[in-house]
């Protein structure tokens, strides 16, 4: 924002930029080569007017603004604070899995079913899965089965560092399946039961914090195994 302390009508401005040192606290007229990026002027009836200077690099630039007189010649500034744009966060890809477990078998002993407790872990944190996420598995003889959050299992996310396959997680990145039925079966294979040591080969609701959704291809354990 630029306001003169008194504006002529049909005066411009010019608005330059120098790029500066990270170090530069305050700006002046040797913080570095300054450029016009811009000529504005001022609304008739008004003393002050705005410039977005958009899509800088990161660094730290200053600002100056100033006009020249039509009698003299002479240009005179106004000197803003310098203004730093940090480096861009590092974008984040979707998640995979790094270990995956089923860890409490409270029912039959080679199938998934009621008292069950499966844990996934992450390469980063995801949202809380909402009722109706979905974890779809396959078995060696073909049963297809959907785990369903609020249907079959109940589902969470751990509030606090964990440890998983004597690996320390982070929080927010172990989504635990406490399965209160058996999962639902989609395409019965030679037993009408899903297996442990199922492939999980789809989901549905299990996204990170930035809404991006499992990533199962890139993902380095799949298979609900007991032992893993």
């Amino acid at each position: 924002m630029f306001e003169p302390s008194t504006n002529a009508n049909g005066i411009s401005y010019s608005v330059q930029r120098a790029t500066a040192a990270s170090t530069t606290v305050t700006c002046s007229s040797s913080s570095g080569t300054y450029r016009q990026i811009a000529a504005i002027t001022i609304p008739t009836g008004s003393d002050s007017t705005a410039y977005v200077d958009g899509d800088r690099p990161s660094g730290t630039y200053c600002y100056r603004v100033g006009a020249t007189n039509p009698v003299t010649s002479a240009a005179a500034f106004g000197y803003a604070n310098p203004a730093t744009i940090a480096n861009p966060p590092t974008p984040v890809g979707p998640p995979t899995s790094v270990d995956a477990r089923v860890t409490t078998n409270g029912g039959f002993g080679t199938t998934l079913d009621a008292g069950d407790v499966v844990k996934i872990a992450f390469s980063e944190a995801l949202s809380a899965p909402a009722a109706g996420a979905i974890v779809r598995a396959q078995d060696a003889d073909g049963t297809v089965a959907d785990m369903t959050c609020g249907t079959n299992a109940t589902c969470a996310l751990n509030t606090a560092s964990e440890t998983l396959g004597g690996v320390v997680r982070d929080a927010q990145t172990v989504f635990t399946i406490g399965l209160t039925a058996s999962p639902t079966i989609i395409t019965s294979g030679t037993t009408a039961t899903l297996r442990i040591g199922a492939t999980v080969v789809d989901s549905a609701g299990i996204t990170d914090v930035e809404g991006n959704p499992w990533n199962l291809d890139l993902s380095a354990d799949i298979v609900l195994g007991s032992p893993d």
